[in-house]
């Protein structure tokens, strides 16, 4: 019998498995398993007791970490890897999602619900909801924190703050996932009501392992998951 090394590969496997390093694995996002961080709202079904989905300890300005073993939290620690600028299509009726898109589809016009959003239906009364994906690593997994509405002036307030730090030898602007950052919650309000909103702060410097994970995780994101351009290139929207 082969005795395993000491990370539990047979020795025989070691050389094979580093010559063959990914092959059989999808990049496709549509493949994957979703990991996603949201904060939790008044109306999040987490937060009601007395409901099929309600989590221990969920409340209305926690975040909510899907698939960790301690999913509900204060904060969040983690490292920013990059960002998606999409569409993202759900179905009429609260249908739940359809696709995401990188273009607006011919068929969509913008609403006119009022919300204050951008969005936009397509002639199956599909909504189309403009989407600025922010990508994670957390506790050594890929998590993807979605921003609409309002949350679009937090993804911004993160690139302004990654754009001002620049190495301190050459001036050049450092990659983002050399910072780690945390998460927390925030109340905000404005004329139409009041939620939940996120902050961040710098709590250190990530380690060189994290980096390397982060840089090739970003790789992936924009290489397997992207769609076929951005909605950042759209030139305005339909008339309604």
């Amino acid at each position: 019998m082969t005795k395993p090394k000491d990370d539990g590969l047979p020795a025989e496997l070691d050389q094979f498995a580093q010559q063959n390093a990914g092959q059989g694995l999808s990049d496709n996002l549509d493949d994957l398993s979703r990991l996603i961080l949201t904060v939790l709202h008044q109306n999040s079904p987490q937060v009601d007791a007395r409901g099929a989905d309600y989590i221990d300890g969920a409340e209305p300005g926690r975040l909510w970490l899907r698939g960790s073993n301690e999913p509900i939290r204060d904060h969040v620690d983690g490292l920013f890897i990059t960002q998606l600028h999409l569409l993202t299509e759900w179905a009429a009726d609260r249908g739940g999602f359809v696709a995401r898109h990188g273009d607006l589809p011919d068929d969509a016009q913008v609403s006119s619900g009022g919300s204050g959003r951008l969005t936009y239906v397509r002639a199956n009364r599909n909504i189309l909801e403009d989407t600025r994906e922010t990508y994670w690593l957390i506790e050594g997994q890929l998590y993807m924190l979605p921003l609409k509405s309002t949350g679009h002036q937090f993804a911004r307030d993160l690139q302004s703050f990654f754009r001002a730090q620049k190495h301190p030898k050459t001036g050049d602007k450092l990659p983002p996932y050399v910072h780690r950052l945390r998460l927390t919650s925030t109340p905000r309000s404005n004329s139409k009501g009041k939620w939940w909103g996120l902050k961040f702060e710098k709590i250190g410097w990530a380690s060189l392992a994290e980096c390397q994970q982060a840089k090739a995780l970003s790789e992936d994101v924009v290489r397997g998951l992207l769609p076929s351009s951005s909605v950042a290139s759209i030139s305005g929207p339909k008339a309604a």
